[in-house]
């Protein structure tokens, strides 16, 4: 009978030896770690593009009722106190800034900064545009003075 160095008996089924086994869940627990470590980053990514969405759309309903409320006549020093929370936007925070960019203040640059906390950690977000007051009807006629 010829010498057999290898650990596998000849003619016997065959098998992975304990070196195989324990090679095959080494390969096999790296390639899990990853795939876990990239679902974790996917996830905080996600978190960070939904909180930016929702303050981008807080700050798009805040610059929409300042726009309706320029339109009523309302005066600029009136709607600077604007901030505060909204309802359907809970935890988050935001306040707003009116700038006057002539005389009279036909063209308001408006700034509203949304804050929230994420991962304990206060964020933040600044939103700038610029509306145009639309000219009253005494302005038109000449009776505004």
């Amino acid at each position: 009978m010829p010498y057999n160095s290898g650990n596998r008996c000849p003619g016997g089924p065959g098998g992975f030896t304990l070196t195989e086994v324990l090679v095959a869940m080494g390969v096999l627990a790296v390639g899990a770690v990853a795939a876990l470590s990239l679902f974790a980053a996917a996830a905080a990514t996600q978190k960070k593009a939904v909180d930016r969405v929702t303050s981008a759309r807080l700050a798009e309903e805040v610059i929409a009722l300042v726009e309706s409320r320029l339109a009523g006549d309302a005066d600029v020093a009136d709607l600077e106190v604007l901030g505060g929370r909204r309802e359907s936007f809970s935890g988050y925070t935001y306040d707003v800034h009116l700038t006057p960019q002539d005389d009279p203040p036909l063209e308001i640059l408006v700034e509203v900064r949304v804050r929230w906390k994420n991962e304990g950690r206060d964020r933040d977000a600044v939103y700038r545009t610029i509306l145009l007051r639309s000219l009253g009807e005494r302005d038109i006629l000449g009776g505004g003075e």
